[in-house]
């Protein structure tokens, strides 16, 4: 038994900041489109899974012989560095992965360096980009990707995969589409459930789901169940014993699972490793067998104490087998995790057992627990969260190495003092979680008392990281209510009170998360507020960046009537606006299938104001009425080719190229044939 994966993943959508695809495309169409996009969910939320999923679909397309598709490669983003050709990293990650499966002949890295096929990319699926925990090095990675897709010729297109990055990192990406994996609806997880329960073997697997998902109800675990992976681990657990009280914590799940893995592990069968370990540790003695026993029970400490280091150390982590002799895990190859075991005193070699013997022993206990994977010569932790559970597990062990962890891990949350969603370490809260489900009174008691101190009306970021962890829901409400109330009151503040835009549209859009009711409302009044944009329209940039278009994009994540009502409502004001950002507000309409979304256009590309927001207007609605666009185009011409006639020169190209030819006299005589 070994952590599995979900067996679909969950539905693709545009993330509310950024240009992305409708609602309905399917993953492996939208992504590899462009030569680079993002692809963002929370931990679990399956990210991993559609990669996979991708890149399978995209190598069967090719033995089948349909070779006009990018073909996909899966590569890790910790394999991706300055200091490495890209072939290089693409030609290690395929021959790993295809060594597995029998590979008889390694691929080189010229092999990579050219396209697969003429007239053909590469699509290269970065997975991981948030377990890169060192930030500096996870900048140069992202610039590092920005360079290869600008190279010429271009053989590689990229979709990065990871949790969502601060928004200083996402600059570093430009503007690329990025799109958000949601989770699961109420219909995805029944059905979701439903193929668990079929592929786990339970009987009645129709009413089994009904009796689960009302069981997961009745301990306040429905929400943290529309993260695939947590639907997966829970249906595991309750597969185990439906009889049972299901896990009511993220925390309590993961201990629960690693229970049934150190079970499982130990069990008596032929296939259990208790077993076969007893067999080979009995011709070398009782004292070797009782040593290999000491060992099989503290490896969770043992591993936990690595994946500690990893969360707390993001270069060159530091191993505390023993306090006085800290050790490094430069890598996490078999070598080194069999290397640092040794030298605790459970994992050193005893007496009467030759090396080899001992060491194929640990590494085989290491590959078995069910926390690790063996890729190649590499044992991994099987999910980030994984690792982030036996982290947090091995900090609880005192309250006094419990208030140390949780110092260093709310240090960058606190020390920063954010007012702007820059710089905010969002790869960390999902740790910090774990962490704030500490199983004892006492630990409970400190990160309380911490996260209290820590949500002020000056520090939006540590009220987005009481928002977060309540996403996870790992704030009880009974307990850390005040915690919670203090975050509101905090973000109400500051809508009422700051004066920067961008600070109090993300101020609502944390106050949505914490409290639904009032964020969605504060959103709908900035969206509406005239002054709000009073900055942005003394310096006019892109549209993206006005508060008002802002607050009606992430109005529409959390209710789409309300949200495309407030973009449409831009789109109306044409006394108070910038005509790019009305422009911007009905193509967003456009984008998620807003039956207004072809008037409102049409509106803008008869009566906007200034050439570039009419031609802007008239462009986007050539998508839904080419012939009507071309009606427009022309007015367009007609009524600035006195005032523009460069301007309008260039579109009579486009208006041929539409096949509308009355402007060809415009195009006649200034270029040759083959450009019209």
């Amino acid at each position: 038994m070994a952590i599995e994966f979900p067996p679909e993943y969950p539905p693709i959508s545009p993330d509310p900041f950024s240009i992305a695809a409708s609602s309905d495309t399917l993953p492996d169409t939208c992504l590899g489109q462009d030569a680079l996009c993002m692809l963002t969910a929370g931990p679990g939320g399956g990210k991993t899974s559609l990669l996979r999923t991708i890149q399978a679909r995209s190598a069967a397309q090719w033995l089948a012989g349909i070779e006009t598709q990018p073909l996909a490669l899966t590569v890790n983003a910790a394999a991706l560095t300055p200091h490495r050709p890209l072939a290089a990293a693409l030609a290690s990650a395929a021959n790993e992965s295809l060594s597995r499966l029998g590979l008889e002949r390694t691929l080189d890295e010229e092999f990579f360096r050219t396209a697969p096929r003429p007239g053909t990319t590469w699509l290269v699926l970065v997975d991981g980009m948030d377990e890169i925990t060192d930030p500096e090095l996870r900048r140069e990675v992202i610039e590092w990707i920005v360079q290869c897709v600008d190279r010429q010729p271009a053989v590689h297109s990229f979709v990065v995969a990871g949790r969502p990055i601060s928004d200083t990192e996402r600059k570093l990406l430009g503007a690329v589409p990025e799109y958000r994996l949601e989770q699961f609806s109420t219909d995805d997880l029944h059905s979701a459930v439903h193929g668990w329960f079929r592929q786990l073997g339970l009987p009645r697997p129709n009413t089994s789901t009904d009796t689960f998902i009302a069981a997961l109800s009745s301990v306040g675990m429905s929400k943290p169940a529309r993260t695939p992976l947590m639907t997966s681990l829970l249906c595991q657990v309750y597969s185990m014993n439906p009889d049972g009280v299901l896990p009511d914590s993220r925390n309590a799940l993961y201990s629960r699972f690693a229970d049934l893995l150190h079970e499982r592990m130990h069990s008596r069968g032929p296939s259990g490793f208790r077993t076969q370990s007893e067999h080979l540790t009995q011709r070398f003695g009782p004292a070797v067998a009782e040593h290999a026993e000491s060992l099989l029970s503290e490896l969770l400490d043992l591993i936990g104490q690595m994946a500690a280091a990893n969360e707390s150390r993001p270069v060159d982590p530091l191993i505390y087998i023993r306090p006085a002799r800290p050790e490094y895990l430069p890598d996490h190859s078999i070598e080194a995790w069999n290397t640092l075991i040794s030298r605790s005193p459970a994992g050193e070699r005893p007496p009467g057992i030759t090396r080899k013997v001992w060491t194929d022993f640990v590494v085989s206990a290491l590959a078995r627990c069910g926390l690790l994977v063996r890729e190649g010569d590499r044992l991994e932790f099987a999910h980030k969260t994984v690792q982030e559970y036996c982290a947090a597990r091995w900090a609880m062990r005192t309250p006094q190495a419990y208030e140390r962890e949780l110092d260093r891990s709310l240090q960058r949350w606190i020390h920063n003092r954010g007012l702007n969603p820059w710089g905010a370490p969002l790869e960390t809260a999902s740790y910090i979680s774990f962490l704030i489900e500490a199983d004892r009174s006492v630990l409970r008691d400190i990160a309380h008392r911490k996260l209290y101190d820590s949500v002020t009306r000056a520090n939006l970021h540590c009220c987005l990281l009481v928002a977060m962890i309540n996403h996870f829901g790992s704030l009880e409400p009974e307990s850390w209510q005040p915690v919670i109330d203090q975050a509101i009151r905090s973000t109400t503040a500051v809508i009422e009170v700051e004066e920067d835009p961008a600070t109090r549209v993300w101020a609502a859009t944390i106050l949505a998360e914490l409290d639904e009711a009032p964020g969605l409302s504060a959103l709908e009044s900035l969206a509406k507020e005239p002054t709000l944009d009073h900055e942005f329209n003394e310096d006019p940039h892109s549209p993206d960046f006005s508060g008002r278009l802002q607050a009606a994009r992430t109005l529409m994540h959390f209710d789409t009537r309300r949200g495309a009502d407030a973009l449409m409502q831009l789109v109306l004001d044409d006394e108070d606006l910038d005509e790019l950002v009305r422009v911007r507000a009905a193509e967003i309409l456009l984008e998620n299938s807003d039956e207004r979304a072809e008037a409102a256009l049409g509106m803008l590309a008869e009566d906007s104001p200034w050439y570039d927001s009419r031609f802007a207007a008239i462009n986007l609605y050539s998508k839904i009425n080419r012939h009507m666009a071309a009606e427009y185009l022309n007015r367009l011409i007609e009524d600035w080719r006195y005032d523009d006639p460069d301007s309008c020169q260039d579109d009579a190209y486009l208006l041929v190229q539409w096949g509308d030819p009355r402007q060809l006299h415009l195009v006649e005589g200034s270029a040759d044939k083959d450009d019209i």
